[in-house]
């Protein structure tokens, strides 16, 4: 066989893909994940020591498994030891008081009037430009989470639980984009 010479005009030319940041996306997100992507969060949650993830594992077993109507502290007191006994949580790191000071906080009269759903799985498909900061592109990824509590009744509500000694002007701009895909996967 002979070589042919490449004529200048037959040399293969490129481009750029014009749908780069397409193949950069994730099929599938959490929305953890999603919170965690911002820069403070990250932070944040590298600080965290164990005992403080699992206090707050514990509080939120406590949460997710007692009774609305359980208002006073004796109450409170024996769920949390038979929750101890069993082993669900750890023992001596859920205080009966903060559990008691929650289910007397005026919101939780909403939720007693409405129907819980506690421990709301989800699954859901936006454009990736809603759920992701700084992406451009419309197309389409799943956003998967589960919500603490979700009320419906007169007011839908939606309770997302945090232990935390931080402000809570900061907890609302740590959280907000955490509760705002919540909202979106509810819609």
């Amino acid at each position: 066989l002979k070589e042919s010479p490449i004529e200048a005009s037959d040399k293969l030319t490129f481009k750029e893909y014009a749908y780069k940041e397409s193949t950069l996306l994730s099929n599938k997100y959490t929305v953890t994940g999603l919170n965690a992507n911002r820069g403070e969060e990250i932070s944040f949650t590298q600080t965290l020591d164990t005992q403080s993830i699992e206090k707050g594992i514990d509080y939120h077993k406590v949460m997710e498994l007692i009774d609305f109507n359980m208002r006073d502290i004796e109450s409170i007191q024996a769920f949390v030891e038979s929750l101890e006994s069993a082993g669900e949580i750890g023992k001596g790191v859920v205080e009966p008081e903060i559990i008691k000071k929650s289910l007397n906080h005026p919101l939780f009269d909403k939720v007693r009037k409405g129907t819980s759903r506690r421990e709301q799985e989800f699954i859901y498909y936006a454009p990736a430009c809603e759920v992701l900061d700084g992406v451009q592109t419309d197309d389409y990824t799943l956003v998967q989470g589960i919500m603490d509590l979700l009320v419906e009744g007169e007011e839908n509500i939606l309770i997302d639980y945090k232990v935390s000694g931080a402000p809570i002007d900061t907890l609302r701009a740590r959280y907000a984009r955490q509760i705002e895909l919540y909202s979106k996967a509810y819609e």
